[in-house]
């Protein structure tokens, strides 16, 4: 489910707008287990009506945000009940570990 496609954040922009997300603010722009391994990381909040800290998903480049974006219409598309939509998400999260 992840995608490959280039994409520029101003599409992610846009693409966040479209499903009620948004980016957000945080102090822990950088991960990486040791001085050389640092990079930066994407925070989005998905629920733009409520940007609350606490819900902050994180993302290590804009084709995981473009592929979360894809999956979230997807779902509004199909009319998901919660439990579909959870099991689609989790097909999606698992893909980005793979």
């Amino acid at each position: 489910m992840a995608t490959t496609k280039t994409v520029s954040k101003e599409q992610i922009t846009k693409g966040l707008l479209e499903i009620g997300a948004c980016w957000c603010v945080s102090d822990k722009k950088y991960q990486g287990t040791g001085f050389n391994d640092v990079r930066p990381m994407w925070h989005v909040h998905p629920d733009s009506s409520y940007p609350h800290e606490a819900n902050v998903m994180r993302f290590n480049n804009l084709q995981e945000i473009a592929g979360y974006i894809d999956v979230m219409k997807q779902i509004e598309r199909e009319n998901l009940d919660n439990e579909q939509a959870y099991d689609l998400l989790q097909i999606y999260w698992a893909s980005l570990e793979s």
